[in-house]
């Protein structure tokens, strides 16, 4: 399997889909709970959805790719809610464990040489999201480092 961005993309909703609320399905049979770019609405939390925050290149070269890091946000409530922080609680651990769950589960994809695909989420932060420009939201803000050298 060849690396690229889009892999990485699908190879985290991958693991982010073992979690059941972050299922769900429509008439396509496309997970519509995660996403590949920022949505201009939300309509229904929890959602999840995943940007480019940067790349490393290696030294000896500007195209060789040496690691990428990922941002996902989790919307999970409306700012509206009386419920937000609890809304964000179940995901403050059980998010990330889906990627560092176990060493095997760190791996993504069949990427077999050494180091290679190695995933780590770093760090979460719990935020408040303006989607769309005008609603906000409680969010959970996930950073994902995947090694590829």
């Amino acid at each position: 399997m060849t690396i690229t961005y889009q892999v990485i993309i699908d190879q985290l909703h991958q693991r982010f889909a073992l979690l059941p609320s972050l299922v769900r399905l429509n008439a396509s049979g496309q997970n519509v709970a995660l996403l590949t770019e920022e949505p201009k609405t939300i309509s229904q939390c929890p959602t999840l959805y995943s940007l480019l925050e940067h790349v490393t290149y290696a030294p000896s070269t500007p195209v060789a790719i040496s690691e990428v890091v990922i941002l996902s946000r989790l919307v999970v409530a409306d700012a509206g809610s009386d419920r937000c922080e609890a809304a964000v609680m179940p995901y403050v651990f059980d998010l990330p464990a889906t990627i560092n769950g176990s060493s095997e589960g760190r791996r993504l994809g069949n990427w077999i040489a050494l180091r290679r695909g190695i995933a780590t989420v770093e760090r979460a932060e719990a935020v408040w999201v303006a989607i769309g420009g005008k609603n906000l939201y409680r969010a959970l803000d996930l950073y994902t480092r995947i090694t590829l050298q």
